[in-house]
């Protein structure tokens, strides 16, 4: 899924509407749950740092869990459900 998807966040964030429900819908239905959306962030952030970083700013990098995208922040509108939980989007 990981490797599918490692483009998703950023063409998403640079080339589609990120207030346009519908761009929301497909993120979401792409990523499916919180725990792969932050997985995936992380991967799109260590994507985008200059080589030579290493495994510890992947590792911040997942600790940190702030990929949003845009002002819209789109995916915190509880459009996915919780990895840990189960419990259903918001």
């Amino acid at each position: 899924m990981l490797v599918r998807h490692h483009l998703l966040l950023i063409d998403t964030a640079t080339r589609r509407d990120l207030d346009d429900p519908e761009t929301v819908r497909t993120v979401a239905e792409a990523v499916r749950d919180t725990s792969t959306l932050e997985l995936l962030a992380a991967l799109t952030e260590a994507d985008a740092s200059p080589p030579g970083r290493g495994l510890e700013h992947l590792a911040g990098l997942a600790a940190r869990k702030t990929w949003s995208p845009g002002s819209a922040g789109a995916l915190d509108t509880g459009a996915l459900p919780d990895a840990a939980t189960g419990a259903p989007p918001r």
